[in-house]
């Protein structure tokens, strides 16, 4: 009469495994190693109650912990103007550096976040400089007008008390010795040349800035505001005559 292995309990089967007589008992020597297999493999239970042996290889794998949301606001902080050059790099450290799932997420945020933020300053720092430049062209030009304005009305004076508009600017300032008015011609870079002055003759001259293009007589020169004149009649003109006296 054959055993009933499957009442034993594991410790038991294992037990007679090692006690039982192969080469005598095959078949008994068989059922036990199954019935030992069966019991060491991983079981589970369908819906219908039964015991079922899982044959199917283990696919679980230990996944890293994810990152929680404070590296996140680091990262979010990085794309702030300037200030966020710091959080960027502590977001782009930090996500090369950590184990955990998102860290290239958070690498790559920071990364994004520092190359936004500083184009962005940039931009407006350049803007900001393009303003103050504009700015600083319009007075240095009002202040270029101004010295026209006023050598213009001293011109016009030099002719009300001599009858006769002056050879030179030269001439003007020895008239005027305590005016002070600059003469240099500042309307084109590198300018080392006074005003263009040119007596046409006693009853008409020239004066201007030669503009940017540092030529007399072009399309580009500042002329002095004649609403600066001491009378209705003045002799400035922009016709481009050759002095004939």
């Amino acid at each position: 009469m054959e055993p009933d292995y499957s009442s034993y309990s594991t410790a038991e089967l294992e037990e007679v495994l090692r006690h039982i007589d192969q080469a005598q008992f095959p078949e008994r020597y068989q059922a036990v190693d199954q019935l030992l297999t069966q019991r060491r493999m991983p079981t589970t239970q369908d819906y219908s109650g039964e015991i079922v042996i899982d044959t199917s290889p283990s696919t679980a794998v230990n996944e890293p912990a994810t990152l929680g949301v404070f590296p996140y606001v680091i990262g979010a902080l990085a794309f702030i103007p300037l200030l966020g050059i710091i959080f960027g790099i502590i977001a782009l450290v930090w996500g090369l550096l950590t184990s955990r799932q998102g860290g290239k997420l958070l690498a790559s945020i920071g990364v994004l976040a520092m190359l936004s933020a500083n184009s962005y300053f940039f931009i407006v720092m350049h803007k900001v400089g393009l303003t103050w430049n504009i700015g600083t062209n319009s007075v240095q030009t009002q202040v270029l007008q101004n010295n026209l304005d006023t050598l213009y009305s001293q011109i016009e004076l030099y002719h009300f008390r001599n009858g006769e508009y002056p050879q030179s600017l030269a001439q003007l300032q020895q008239a005027f010795p305590l005016s002070g008015v600059p003469l240099q011609d500042t309307s084109f870079k590198n300018s080392q040349s006074d005003f263009f002055y040119q007596r046409l003759d006693q009853e008409h001259y020239q004066l201007l800035a030669r503009g940017t293009d540092g030529k007399p007589l072009t399309d580009d020169d500042i002329w002095p505001n004649t609403s600066h004149s001491i009378n209705d009649v003045n002799g400035l003109t922009h016709r481009p005559e050759v002095a004939n006296d």
